[in-house]
């Protein structure tokens, strides 16, 4: 509870919404791992409060679209969508998805910025392809059991399970950042998942 006060109020002053939702999903995971069926009324709680919050919002209440409410994401993410769907087998080349948009959209310049991705698994399917997607889904799914298979009351559990609340927090946000491979906090908690998986 500690740890959650504290990381809420350092996001605060970032009025990052998409760090909001990857704080939550990583508690409702956390809470749901450690508490399994008595966690069910605060998942229901936390969807209520989610639900309650959109609907009121300013946004909402007075009929924006969804790119106006996303601050234009949702236009990145149906053309990336597009793009993806365009490119299934191979893509369009790892680091082309700015062109391949831009060709798309008719936009002018190398590399201009409205073209800029926002979610990583849409990068990768526009830029890899299917079998890109694949191994992208296949490295999240992997990364996650590792992290949470057989968690223990021991140190070696609870330092896993710390590790893979983390992950999941990441793996949440890269849906809203594109930045997931550069990221070296990912790579480094996938190092120590690995590790306390081995012990």
């Amino acid at each position: 509870a500690l740890t959650i006060a504290i990381t809420w109020a350092g996001l605060l002053p970032s009025f990052s919404q998409s760090s909001f939702v990857s704080l939550i999903a990583a508690v409702l995971v956390g809470a749901v791992l450690v508490w399994r069926r008595s966690s069910l009324l605060l998942v229901a709680a936390c969807a209520g409060a989610i639900v309650l919050a959109v609907a009121v919002s300013p946004a909402v209440r007075h009929k924006a679209s969804l790119s106006h409410i996303t601050s234009g994401r949702s236009t990145l993410v149906g053309t990336g969508a597009r793009l993806a769907l365009h490119h299934p087998v191979l893509g369009v080349g790892v680091g082309g998805f700015k062109k391949g948009y831009a060709e798309l959209k008719h936009l002018k310049g190398k590399e201009p910025k409205a073209a800029a991705s926002h979610t990583t698994p849409i990068t990768v399917a526009a830029e890899t392809g299917i079998p890109g997607l694949l191994l992208f889904l296949w490295l999240v799914v992997a990364a996650l059991r590792t992290a949470f298979a057989r968690l223990g009351r021991d140190f070696d559990g609870t330092a896993r399970l710390a590790f893979g609340l983390a992950l999941v927090a990441i793996l949440v946000h890269c849906c809203f950042y594109n930045a997931l491979f550069e990221d070296p906090t990912f790579w480094g908690l996938l190092a120590f998942v690995v590790l306390g998986a081995r012990q």
